[in-house]
């Protein structure tokens, strides 16, 4: 069996891999990296408030409760270093159909074209357990099943706060007080655990009631994302907001 560090390793090399070589205009399912399949112990019968590090429940089963909620907004944006970033806006209504948006991911060299026009956002819907996908507004919509996993694959994707908790020792989350957060009564944690040999921080809010989390303000250095030699050295702030909101039926337009 291939150890903690090993498949730490592994997954940290192949992030890098995607995402320099990786830079398409249309968000592709089949360019996100899958997550490692592993057992959960069973945390029913653990409290989300206690302070005790070993009792903290595994990153996996928080963003699992994440995926549950309903009636709520998502807001997921990673920002670089040089102030590029990539907003993600969900809304999740009160049976669980999706709307997701967000803008196309464009070369650089593309957008340096005189005569370029920033193309549309791109949208998912998820409707009925179908997804169907668009680039603006009046392109009619495709259904492609491929994106049904697309929410829980950015959420544990590189630019998600997911991959990143997963990796962090249970040692690197100290609980931090109670706090309202986004309309969730939460435990707030402050997040410093070694991934590789650099260090992530930052802050989560996990809810009591579903253990779910909800907030995330975390700092990853970019040498996680790109290869030596770069001559990046700054963070990447992941920021993950989810709040309770009153949101009309999703349907297909």
């Amino acid at each position: 069996m291939m150890s903690h560090c090993s498949r730490s390793l592994a997954i940290l090399i192949s992030l890098s891999i995607v995402l320099v070589a990786c830079n398409p205009f249309l968000p592709n399912p089949t360019q996100i990296i899958p997550r490692e399949t592993k057992t959960v112990e069973n945390t029913s019968d653990v409290s989300p408030t206690s302070s005790t590090v070993e009792e903290i429940p595994q990153a996996e089963s928080w963003l699992q409760a994440t995926l549950t909620l309903r009636s709520v907004m998502i807001e997921l944006e990673p920002t670089y270093s040089d102030d590029r970033s990539k907003p993600v806006l969900i809304q999740v209504d009160t049976s669980g159909n999706i709307h997701l948006s967000m803008p196309l991911s464009i070369p650089d060299d593309t957008a340096a074209v005189s005569d370029f026009t920033e193309p549309p956002d791109f949208e998912l819907f998820i409707i009925d357990g179908t997804a169907y996908t668009r680039i603006g507004a009046d392109i009619p919509l495709t259904p492609d099943d491929s994106y049904l996993s697309m929410v829980e694959d950015l959420l544990f994707g590189p630019e998600g706060p997911g991959l990143w908790l997963a990796l962090i020792p249970v040692d690197g989350f100290t609980a931090a007080g109670s706090e309202t957060f986004g309309g969730f009564s939460t435990t707030k944690y402050a997040v410093d655990g070694p991934v590789n040999v650099f260090y992530v921080t930052g802050t989560i809010w996990v809810d009591e009631e579903s253990s779910a989390l909800v907030g995330a303000d975390l700092l990853i250095p970019e040498g996680l994302f790109f290869p030596a030699g770069s001559g990046l050295s700054g963070d990447v702030r992941i920021s993950f907001l989810v709040e309770k909101m009153d949101i009309s039926p999703i349907t297909t337009p």
